[in-house]
């Protein structure tokens, strides 16, 4: 894994563990609070991926508090991020910068837990977007009496059936990426917005509480996840086939080792009679 090798790679580094330790302990308060775990999570996320030292003290600081301050826990989820976001082909570091500059606000819209603002941060930059751009379609709608009058001008002027009440309650909950996503549901895709007049358009950005290119951005973006849903299948393909061979391949070790401890066996019980006796 090139993430955790290049991470154990820097970790040998006197001078980038300090530049690290320096950066945590001015995120957690204390070089008392830092461990060896947290220097070296956050030293995989520095060379591995690239974050600057304040990034990836930032990205563990987050993941500590989302995750009940278990470093393992924090660890894990570090772990798994990475590996999504090379599944959907995207660039992790973009995915951790979201994380490591998600504010409490931000944080709060998707239910303040670790697994929650992982998956938050890779669904937004599958969309091509971030976190915060889910954040302020959620805090829209929690504006009810606005999103509720801009959703009937939307349906006034575009003739659609919109209804946006269950997009609420998800934000409500806490489920800024469930809101967000049953907002994109009622819009329509890509291509119906395009045949919109510019009234249109704007009507229906606004009942999602975006402006116009955060609309278009966001439409877009949920059409391109259709190629990356393929692509993940496949590459899943691909890798279960890889497995297989390699267990196939294993296997064949396997027999033939047992058949060179037999050749061995017999040869000891030569030795042994002629030598032994």
């Amino acid at each position: 894994n090139r993430f955790r090798a290049s991470g154990e790679g820097f970790a040998s580094s006197l001078e980038g563990a300090a530049e690290l330790t320096a950066a945590l302990s001015d995120q957690f308060g204390s070089v008392y609070n830092v461990s060896g775990a947290l220097v070296d999570s956050a030293t995989k996320l520095r060379l591995g991926i690239g974050l600057s030292a304040e990034e990836s003290a930032k990205v563990m600081d987050n993941m500590m508090m989302l995750s009940g301050f278990s470093e393992d826990a924090a660890a894990a989820h570090v772990e798994s991020t990475y590996a999504m976001s090379d599944m959907y082909g995207l660039n992790p570091a973009l995915v951790f910068q979201d994380i490591a500059n998600a504010s409490a606000e931000t944080r709060t819209y998707f239910g303040g837990t670790a697994e929650n603002v992982k998956k938050a941060a890779i669904e937004a930059r599958r969309m091509g977007i971030t976190m915060d751009d889910m954040a302020k379609v959620a805090k829209g709608l929690l504006d009810f009496e606005s999103s509720i009058e801009a959703e009937m001008e939307a349906q006034l002027l575009t003739g659609k059936n919109i209804n946006l009440q269950k997009a609420r309650e998800l934000a409500m909950s806490g489920d800024a990426m469930g809101a967000t996503q049953e907002v994109l549901k009622q819009m329509g895709g890509i291509e119906e917005f395009n045949k919109m007049n510019i009234f249109q358009k704007e009507a229906m950005a606004k009942a999602a509480g975006l402006e116009l290119g955060e609309m278009e951005k966001m439409l877009k973006g949920n059409k391109m996840k259709e190629g990356q849903e393929k692509e993940a299948a496949k590459r899943k393909q691909q890798e279960a086939k890889l497995l297989d061979q390699q267990v196939a391949v294993m296997g064949k070790l396997h027999q033939g080792m047992s058949v060179l401890e037999q050749v061995a066996m017999r040869i000891g019980n030569i030795f042994m009679k002629v030598f032994g006796g």
